[in-house]
């Protein structure tokens, strides 16, 4: 668990030793959560499956990938047909659907 923290000290104490001063939202973001400790990681995962947050934005997800999808089609009209037209619908599902 300390390993995290420490993580998170290491990459602020670089900023100040390279007298790093523009810095993103983005790249604090990130030294904040190598702050966090192993059990706050696994207590909010267990708050997100207890309350289905995760399968209700797979749902979300699909439905949104399956919208773009008839968009695309309608969008590319022939061209859906083409390989590069099939290539590029497919995009959405593969991002939705990937494991990680």
């Amino acid at each position: 668990m300390p390993r995290h923290s420490l993580a998170g000290q290491a990459i602020e104490i670089g900023w100040i030793r390279d007298n790093v001063c523009d810095l993103d939202a983005d790249a604090y973001y990130r030294m904040c959560l190598a702050r966090r400790t192993e059990a706050e990681v696994r207590w909010l995962h267990q708050r997100l499956l207890a309350y289905d947050c995760v399968e209700s934005a797979r749902h979300s997800a699909r439905e949104l990938a399956a919208a773009a999808l008839r968009e695309g089609q309608r969008a590319l009209g022939p061209a859906a047909e083409t390989g590069d037209g099939r290539f590029l619908l497919d995009l959405t599902g593969y991002v939705v659907d990937r494991s990680r």
